[in-house]
């Protein structure tokens, strides 16, 4: 007595259909990772200047709201070329502007950007106390830019009247 089916159908993919599909994903894959890698750094970029942004508001506000270091009631940024980090803190209200750089600050906090990004340009910014109208630089509007490499920056513009936005 014969038990097998007459008509009975197999199912599945064969060995040739799976090799073929994995071929094709290998190729797709290969295409798509240098994409996928200059789309990480570019995040890193971003995510850097947005940092930016919220540090320079944080010092914008805290100057506005008469916070007081010492004698020094005034609060600034300032970003050296070619370093992967930039200092926030307080500065004495009465400093020239062609002088501030990161020894003026009081207790200041020295913040790292994420991955490879780094300051393009030596850059400052003195928040005045109760108005936070930025006192330095004198030209406005000031850009603070972040870059990758040659090729790729993003920028962090101050407004004379205050205003922030990244570019």
């Amino acid at each position: 007595m014969n038990r097998t089916p007459t008509n009975m159908t197999q199912h599945g993919f064969t060995l040739v259909e799976l090799l073929v599909v994995i071929a094709v994903l290998a190729v797709v894959l290969a295409f798509s990772l240098p994409s996928f890698n200059d789309f990480t750094k570019s995040q890193y970029l971003t995510q850097a200047a947005e940092q930016v942004l919220g540090d320079l508001r944080s010092a914008q506000s805290r100057a506005q709201n008469g916070v007081v270091d010492g004698s020094k009631e005034c609060w600034g940024l300032v970003m050296v070329a070619g370093q992967a980090y930039y200092k926030v803190g307080s500065v004495d209200c009465s400093l020239a502007c062609a002088s501030f750089d990161a020894a003026q600050l009081g207790s200041s906090r020295t913040l790292n950007f994420s991955g490879v990004v780094q300051a393009s340009n030596n850059a400052g910014v003195i928040f005045s106390k109760i108005s936070g109208l930025p006192k330095c630089p004198i030209v406005f509007p000031a850009t603070l830019t972040l870059q990758l490499d040659a090729s790729t920056t993003k920028s962090v513009k101050i407004e004379a009247g205050g205003n922030m936005y990244v570019q």
